[in-house]
């Protein structure tokens, strides 16, 4: 649990640098700074997990949610056609 935690962690970082990169005001040497932080906290949140062993329901359960986000995304891709196809909108 010690993995996740510190994956969690680093997450939370993420999140506050990402809003520190939203304000205005910022010099483009902040930016840089805060954007190399960023990537290094993702690099390390990466490998990070890549140590975690997940049990096999836990797989599962991911490559499941994960299945079910493609066909919603598919599902709306076939919604979408429809509507590029029909003439007349603009």
């Amino acid at each position: 649990m010690k993995l996740i935690n510190k994956v969690t962690a680093l997450d939370r970082k993420n999140d506050a640098l990402k809003q520190k990169l939203k304000a205005k005001g910022l010099r483009e040497s902040q930016k840089q700074s805060i954007s190399a932080e960023w990537d290094k906290n993702a690099k390390s949140m990466i490998r990070l997990c890549r140590k975690v062993k997940f049990s096999k329901s836990r797989r599962i359960g991911s490559w499941l949610r994960l299945k079910g986000f493609l066909t919603e995304i598919e599902n709306a891709e076939k919604q979408s056609r429809p509507v590029k196809i029909k003439p007349g909108f603009r």
